[in-house]
């Protein structure tokens, strides 16, 4: 089998900031963990501005990038033409026109966006923006495309998922002894002055850390401080930002897709937007109760920080309050979603995909797990109860080696599929159960030729006892060889 190829058309830089180039390097990360390959197509100045880039080395392309079309990224994309699956498109400058010239040359089209203002030409759209529906992209998009909302489908590294239970588990004591600025990866302007003059005449005694993507003029003049009440440290091109949120008490930080970063561990912020494109998902982090806005940067004054800063010195309740409403709102996961969400299967009985389970599927899979049909060729014949259940499920949900997904038909949730990690190695444990009505279909075979197209780099194994006749048949149909001993591995050919 071929490696699969996912392409990202992204930039960075003074006008479309570093949050697009990361967080496609997020969503690269979980397609390459699944045994993709991953390529960047930036512009000319990206790296200066996401040094990660030139780790790259030849899953770079570099452009021109002054054509919006992006004719020249057409040429470097034509050699690959046949083996792009997926073309993801990050930029606010690209529309249907790109899209449109790009079709020729991938099997699926991947918006994401977060403006809902021009029109493309997508296969699926991913929008983390809090409030965002799909009709708000009504006439924009094609009546095919499949639009994903939410915060849930915010695309972080790993790390924050990894440490966001025991971030979460720090936040029950809340205090304010550290103290981190980071306003993204390009020049914040004389707002980062202001803010530390705030914290200064706010009163602030603990530890300032100001995080910068590069080093600027700024830094310097910040390192000469020598009178403020706190202890300042300049860091630049920080690698290691979940550790150093998980050690935050407060943070305060730009209105973009970092604002999830310090959702998904549940740290207090207070917000500045930089950027017009921020306006949305600010207003939506602070009618959340999730954030406190200071408001547009050229209007925050060193006053309105001060008394920000003594309100939530005065109020630990309410500080606690800010953290947990934060962590509601994004678990660090969005990765997964946006990856399981890229492709599709289509069978007779409708559209099948996958997505990771919530804790609102809670008791429709304990329906289904309690279903006659299910607990029948189970290995415990056993019924579970709800606490039992809910137990298992809460784990299940938080365990960053478990993939629980909802098979979806047209739309209705159609069962579940779930993945283990067995070991350190690529080896996924395999099981999978349906809602009885959805027997039958095709609905159970297409879910797991998903799950091979979604992760050729693993092997899979499922279990099988010797009466389970029907699932003996299934995995042979989606090409599963027997061990001869009750166990059916599939793995990508070399």
């Amino acid at each position: 089998m071929k490696q699969p190829l996912i392409v990202f058309r992204c930039d960075a830089g003074p006008v479309h900031g570093t949050g697009h180039v990361r967080r496609c390097l997020s969503l690269a990360r979980v397609f390459r963990n699944a045994g993709w390959r991953a390529v960047f197509m930036t512009d000319l100045a990206s790296p200066e501005y996401v040094p990660e880039l030139e780790a790259q080395g030849d899953d770079l392309l570099l452009i021109n990038g002054d054509d919006p079309v992006d004719e020249q990224a057409m040429h470097l994309l034509a050699p690959e033409s046949e083996g792009v699956q997926v073309l993801v498109a990050d930029n606010y400058e690209l529309d249907a026109r790109f899209e449109r010239a790009c079709r020729p040359m991938t099997d699926v089209l991947v918006a994401l966006d977060d403006l809902a203002d021009r029109p493309r030409d997508a296969d699926v759209l991913f929008d983390s923006a809090l409030g965002r529906e799909a009709s708000d992209y009504a006439g924009l998009l094609p009546e095919s495309c499949r639009v994903v909302t939410g915060p849930g489908v915010a695309l972080l590294a790993p790390d924050f998922m990894e440490m966001r239970a025991t971030s979460l588990l720090r936040r029950e004591t809340p205090g304010l002894e550290r103290i981190m600025i980071s306003l993204g990866g390009v020049d914040p302007g004389p707002v980062l002055e202001r803010l530390v003059d705030g914290l200064a005449l706010g009163g602030f005694q603990g530890w300032l850390t100001v995080v910068l993507g590069q080093e600027l003029e700024v830094a310097t003049r910040l390192r000469a401080r020598s009178g403020d009440p706190f202890k300042l440290e300049v860091s630049v091109g920080v690698r290691d930002m979940a550790q150093r949120l998980f050690m935050t008490d407060l943070a305060i930080g730009a209105g973009g897709s970092s604002a999830w970063e310090r959702c998904a561990l549940g740290v207090p912020s207070l917000v500045v937007v930089t950027a017009h494109n921020q306006d949305f998902i600010a207003r939506g982090l602070a009618e959340a109760g999730a954030v406190q806005l200071l408001g547009w940067h050229e209007d925050v004054t060193a006053d309105s920080v001060a008394a920000a800063f003594r309100n939530l010195a005065d109020d630990p309740a309410g500080l606690a309050k800010f953290s947990q409403n934060s962590a509601d709102l994004c678990d660090g996961r969005g990765g997964e979603r946006t990856w399981l969400s890229c492709l599709e299967e289509v069978v007779h009985a409708g559209l099948v995909t996958l997505r990771l389970a919530t804790q609102a599927d809670e008791d429709i899979v304990l329906a289904w797990q309690n279903a006659p049909q299910t607990r029948r060729y189970a290995h415990s014949v056993v019924v579970l109860t709800r606490e039992e259940h809910h137990a298992w499920f809460a784990a299940r949900l938080t365990d960053p080696d478990c993939l629980l997904c909802i098979i979806t038909c047209d739309g209705q949730d159609a069962g579940s599929l779930r993945l283990d990690r067995k070991g350190t190695g690529s080896d996924r444990i395999v099981s999978i159960y349906l809602a009885p009505e959805a027997y039958g279909g095709g609905v159970a075979t297409a879910a797991l030729t998903l799950a091979q197209r979604l992760a050729p780099g693993w092997r899979m194994l499922a279990e099988v006892l010797a009466e389970n006749e029907p699932s003996h048949r299934l995995f042979q149909r989606a090409g599963f060889r027997s061990d001869g001993e009750g166990t059916y591995i599939w793995e990508a050919a070399a």
